[in-house]
Formats: structure tokens, sequence, C-alpha cells
């Protein structure tokens, strides 16, 4: 997947607008590209528009450094265009995203998914939603032993990860989920790798 940017440095005041299009074959897909400027409220946005065949396909994507260089907002589409663009904003702890898709009766909704990431104690929490989902997950690590529970909203599925360090080269990995009683056991000892896994009992499905 090939990336071009363009970036823009023409006055330090002004917020800074990046563009990129992605295409496997960016060589024959940019056949003539030409550059917009547009100001308003003292910013500068840079518009990118790409004439590119009808028989490639890629992504056009419009990034912006806010005030705060840890903070960005991109809009993002899939060419050739097909519906709204997705919208990101990007910030130290995660990200939120927007994008039309079309639902089970073929109407086009709007979607949102997220990620935030914060410290707790010796760990971080992830929360993660998708797609009416939302995934809690906890990681706490040391030298020697990782413990990683998670949770999985509205079907309340619980699972849990342990990872423990003997030696450089001597580590057992352990994984149970409580809901299916699925669960994975691994030994490792320098490149020899020994795992046990059982798919609990179906019966009950």
């Amino acid at each position: 997947m090939a990336r071009v940017g363009f970036p823009l440095t023409r006055s330090p005041c002004r917020k800074a607008f990046s563009y990129s299009l992605h295409d496997c074959m960016v060589r024959k897909a940019l056949s003539s590209l030409y550059v917009c400027d547009i100001s308003f409220f003292n910013s500068l946005v840079l518009l990118h528009e790409a004439s590119v065949p009808q028989d490639q396909q890629g992504e056009v994507a419009l990034t912006a450094n806010l005030t705060d260089p840890s903070y960005k907002f991109e809009l993002a589409s899939a060419f050739p265009f097909n519906g709204l663009p997705r919208a990101t904003l990007r910030f130290p702890k995660g990200e939120l995203s927007v994008e039309e898709k079309e639902n089970e009766e073929a109407q086009k909704v709007l979607s949102w998914s997220g990620i935030f990431k914060s410290q707790i104690l010796n760990g971080v929490c992830t929360a993660l939603y998708k797609e009416n989902d939302l995934n809690l997950r906890y990681c706490y690590k040391d030298g020697e032993m990782s413990f990683i529970p998670s949770i999985c909203l509205p079907s309340n599925a619980l699972s849990f990860a342990f990872k423990r360090r003997f030696s450089p080269s001597d580590k057992l990995s352990y994984w149970y989920h409580l809901d299916s009683d699925d669960w994975s056991a691994v030994y490792k000892r320098g490149c020899v790798w020994l795992g046990v896994i059982s798919l609990g009992d179906r019966n009950k499905f």
C-alpha cells in the first residue's frame, strides 16, 4: 500500500493539513493532480484532488493537525467515492470514528467505533467499542508475570489470560474463556513450543 504525503509549512500560525492517497499501484493511478487552497477562520485547508483511472481503487484522506499536535482529525473515503467519508478524531489516549454502513435492511446508518486506553494502578485498561459491542480489557504486567482479564458487553463473555516468565528462555501462557470453557496452554523453552488446546464441552451447543 503506497502513501503519498503533502506537508504544509506555509505559516507557523496556521493549522497543518496533509493529504494522502493509498493505492497499490500509485504510479498508474496518479494520472493528474492539482491543488486548491481555501482560507477560513485564519486557518488554511489544503485540498488535493486526484484524477484516477476508473479501474483503480484506493483511499483518499485529508488529515488535520489541530492546535495540540497530539490531536488529529481525519476524513477518509474509498476511491471511487461511495457515500459519506469516514471521520476519525485521534487523541493521546485513543481515537473515535464514525462512518456510513449498510445494516441488515440495506439501509445506510452511521456506525460508531472507538478505543480508549488509560493507566490504572500498575496496568493499562482498554475500552474498545465497535458495532454495538464493548470490550473492556485490563492488562497488568511486571517483570515476570502478565494477567489480562477481559469482558465483552452486552454478551457478558468473560475471559482471562495469564503469562509467566520463569527465565529468558522459559515462558508459560494460559488463556481461558469462561462462557465456552475453551482454553489453551502453551509452554515455550528456547525455540521449542509445547501447546495444549481444549475446545470445551461442545454438546451444550
